[in-house]
């Protein structure tokens, strides 16, 4: 017998995303599977390829969600601050969104499968972000082309990227035995400091 409709389109919906958001914070993306999402919302794995193209594109809609979490940290950097400090700042909330978020923050560059095409607004929202930070890296040296502050974000992301998934994953002290924060921080004011030789070498270049 047909399983009595229970739940708007709409509703259903955010329950899976709800139930997804939750695997993943507990047990990361890599256990993000249909069977879980539908026996944690009550329906058949059929219902979940009903309401999404496929298992990734769940994860991209959780993704976004968490997306917005990490763009809500640029509102919140005090606007007192110099624009060295304003990306100092940045990076240690950034660090702080990913302690306290581990298992979601992988979930934007890993999950059940690696191999697919990302949607173009997924790749817009990330290059969005550097956008941002390319932007501050801009007002600390000002005489960088929009292409070469676009590159400088790149690679400190890259950078902290690298710090942070070994932390996420349990793997840093096999590296070293300073904290991420600390190398996060780190990492920053020494791109800093290579943006203000730069700044101050050009002129005489």
């Amino acid at each position: 017998m047909a399983r009595p409709k229970r739940h708007a389109p709409e509703d259903l919906r955010r329950m899976v995303l709800d139930a997804a958001r939750a695997i993943i914070d507990a047990n990361g993306p890599e256990a993000l599977t249909a069977r879980d999402l539908a026996r944690a919302i009550g329906y058949t794995p059929g219902t979940i390829y009903n309401l999404f193209d496929s298992l990734p594109a769940v994860l991209y809609e959780v993704n976004r969600e968490t997306f917005a979490g990490l763009a809500g940290l640029f509102q919140e950097i005090p606007a007192e601050l110099a624009p060295a400090e304003r990306l100092q700042w940045l990076a240690g909330a950034y660090v702080d969104f990913m302690q306290d978020n581990q298992a979601l923050w992988r979930g934007l560059f890993e999950g059940p499968r690696r191999t697919e095409v990302f949607p173009q607004w997924y790749v817009d929202t990330i290059r969005g972000l550097l956008a941002r930070i390319a932007a501050m890296i801009s007002d600390i040296s000002p005489d960088l082309s929009d292409a070469q502050a676009m590159a400088e974000a790149e690679r400190l992301y890259v950078n902290i990227h690298g710090i942070l998934s070994l932390s996420a994953n349990g793997r840093l002290d096999l590296v070293t035995d300073q904290p991420g924060h600390y190398l996060a921080q780190d990492t920053v004011r020494r791109a800093i400091t290579a943006l203000r030789v730069r700044e101050g070498d050009e002129p005489g270049a």
